[in-house]
């Protein structure tokens, strides 16, 4: 069983039939949203998910179509039968697209990550969107930005890199089980 997919083999034998980008898909009762996509080859965005911790969908970056009032977000969202689902709709990669303007607006000009090894998730998405100027005033402009703590012999914090996704904490937790990290002072 997955972590935070509770309702896998909660003794329901009948799969959940849905449709994923017109594509039809049967997947155990309790199997999100993108994980059904995943099994069919379509990749969803994510930035605070990972298949290693419970998902907890505040990036809102996984958001899809699911003909409701408000995008739901699919790494928490279980499919359900009947289920049609757009995972990549106007309307959807309009969201993404704002989202990373939005988080960009903050984020430092010079990634530590994206310079040390290259693999910034953030600026990666901000190129598959094609997203290029940021239409929203820089953060840093109003103060002198939320700093780095070097303070650690085995942690540097960039906090003007943070995008409150909670993954280093989650990770700390759910994965290491020594509880030594968390958050405060969100924001300026």
């Amino acid at each position: 069983m997955s972590a935070g997919n509770e309702g896998r083999g909660s003794g329901d034998p009948k799969p959940v039939a849905l449709r994923i980008d017109g594509r039809p898909v049967s997947v155990p009762r309790g199997t999100t949203i993108w994980e059904a996509a995943r099994k069919l080859g379509i990749e969803i965005p994510v930035l605070c998910h990972s298949v290693r911790m419970t998902p907890v969908g505040v990036c809102r970056m996984c958001v899809v179509d699911i003909g409701e009032r408000v995008l739901a977000a699919s790494c928490v969202r279980a499919c359900e039968e009947g289920m049609k689902v757009g995972t990549a709709t106007p309307e959807v990669e309009g969201h993404r697209r704002t989202l990373t303007q939005l988080l960009l607006s903050d984020y430092p000009e010079q990634s530590r990550r994206e310079r040390t090894t290259g693999d910034d998730a953030l600026l990666a998405l901000a190129r598959q969107l094609h997203v290029d100027a940021i239409p929203f005033p820089d953060g840093l402009a109003a103060g002198a930005g939320r700093g780095v703590d070097d303070s650690s012999p085995v942690i540097a914090v960039d906090h003007q890199a943070c995008i409150l996704c909670d993954r280093c904490i989650r990770a700390c937790d759910e994965l290491q089980h020594n509880d030594v990290i968390g958050r405060t002072g969100k924001g300026y």
